[in-house]
């Protein structure tokens, strides 16, 4: 009779070292998956582990860390409300409670820096009557074309919306647009450079520094201006001054293949008096059936980078700069932020440096 209870114990006492052991097994593996899945597998097969309490409270901070990233994309007060009374002790609660709670002010820099049509527009729905609503209505708008390369469009946006805050912006991000915003009227000054003579013979033909210049000019004239700018042609930058004309645009040729210094790239180092001196690269190439000069022009239709756009804003002045500029001081890349600073710097004269509530309260000055 011993043996057989013996036995029993035995027998029970290996079942539960086992169970013991496929328990600690299964919480191990929910571990090292950590995710919610993995932890509400593990529960519903060992409701009443001794491992249940810590594995229901990493499930909870697994379901609060997957939600808070969907309150903030939808950036409203419901949305932060909502996330705060589902996780009223959570790490991240008292977060949601304060951005449910926040200024218009205070929640318009936090939507900038999420930066989606989404976000704006949850701010919108959140803050009906602040006087950033304009602003964040500019931003959505301007979104449907940031994304796109195409020059069609940009100039499409600023046409339909030219009262939009974001058209300095637009017309900021390609260097045909910002001269047709600066001035229509631009002054070409053609600097051909050393000549290479040997290369003025093709096919028993001769040509002159003077024809190559006439010759680029007219392909210029040709490529810019069919969208609206008038060029004129300049022996010397001294000549605009009785020509009216507010832009010069210094063409230097290369007889490489020309990597095009951007027309944005050189507007905040260039922006000295009253009128405007920007310099860029062209390439000289030689016509087979021929011989042709002539030059590429695609930077100036090219979309140029946020950083390069930012030193173009600066070029525009004015205040149509500064909503866009305000909006970037809480870009999620510091670069960007500092150029921001840096433009909005030389546009007002002001040096608030990198505070945004300062630069806020400029801004509702001008836009009361």
């Amino acid at each position: 009779m011993r043996k057989i209870f013996f036995i029993l114990y035995f027998v029970l006492g290996l079942v539960f070292m086992v169970g013991c052991a496929s328990m600690d097994s299964a919480y191990m593996k929910a571990t090292r998956e950590d995710s919610i899945k993995s932890y509400e597998r593990f529960l519903k097969s060992y409701p009443k582990s001794p491992y249940a309490e810590a594995a229901k409270s990493r499930l909870e901070a697994l379901k609060e860390e997957k939600a808070f990233p969907e309150a903030e994309a939808a950036n409203s007060i419901a949305a932060y409300t909502a996330f705060y009374e589902r996780f009223p002790d959570g790490k991240l609660g008292e977060e949601a409670r304060k951005r449910a709670s926040a200024s218009d002010r205070e929640a318009f820099m936090r939507t900038c820096g999420i930066g989606t049509p989404k976000a704006f527009q949850g701010f919108m729905e959140s803050y009906p009557s602040s006087k950033y609503h304009s602003l964040a209505s500019g931003r959505i708008d301007f979104s449907k074309i940031e994304s796109s390369a195409d020059l069609a469009a940009y100039m499409q946006f600023i046409t339909k919306y030219p009262n939009n805050p974001f058209v300095g912006e637009a017309s900021a991000y390609y260097p045909l647009l910002w001269l047709d915003r600066a001035g229509k009227k631009v002054g070409v000054v053609i600097d051909v450079g050393e000549f290479v003579s040997w290369k003025g013979v093709l096919n028993g033909m001769r040509t002159t520094k003077e024809k190559v210049r006439q010759s680029a000019f007219a392909a210029l004239d040709r490529e810019i201006g069919k969208y609206g700018i008038s060029l004129t042609l300049l022996d010397r930058p001294e000549d605009a001054k009785d020509k009216d004309l507010r832009i010069i645009l210094i063409v230097k040729y290369s007889e490489k293949s020309a990597i095009a210094e951007s027309l944005a790239k050189a507007l905040s180092d260039l922006m000295s008096g009253p009128t405007v001196q920007i310099s860029t690269t062209m390439t000289i190439q030689d016509g087979r059936d021929g011989f042709e000069y002539y030059s590429k022009v695609g930077d100036l239709k090219a979309k140029v980078g946020r950083i390069a756009m930012m030193k173009a804003l600066c070029g525009l002045r004015g205040n149509s700069a500064l909503s866009p500029l305000i909006v970037a001081l809480n870009d999620n890349d510091p670069e960007i932020q500092s150029k921001a600073c840096e433009s909005l710097k030389k546009i007002t004269g002001q040096d608030l440096k990198e505070d945004r509530a300062k630069w806020c309260e400029l801004w509702e000055k001008e836009n009361p």
